[in-house]
């Protein structure tokens, strides 16, 4: 997914914290240097720290959102996050 950035970089990328092969964190860090202009919404499930969160992502997160989230919620963050 980080490579197709490359070639047409999103305004907007909604990802979760946690899946397979690379946490969030790491996401969003690979995403910021690849595309630093693009907004990112993170959500999660677990625990965070915010501090530590910031610390991992050198503040690329626009937004963390804890699960469970309801949709009117997340198109309302969506809106929000890119205008």
């Amino acid at each position: 997914a980080l490579e197709a950035l490359d070639n047409t970089p999103p305004a907007l990328v909604v990802t979760d914290l946690s899946f397979y092969r690379m946490d969030g964190w790491e996401f969003v860090r690979q995403l910021k240097h690849r595309s630093p202009a693009t907004r990112v919404i993170l959500l999660t499930g677990q625990p965070v720290d915010v501090r530590e969160a910031r610390e991992k992502t050198g503040n690329g997160v626009d937004l963390l959102l804890f699960k469970p989230i309801h949709w009117p919620e997340l198109v309302r963050a969506v809106v929000d996050t890119v205008h």
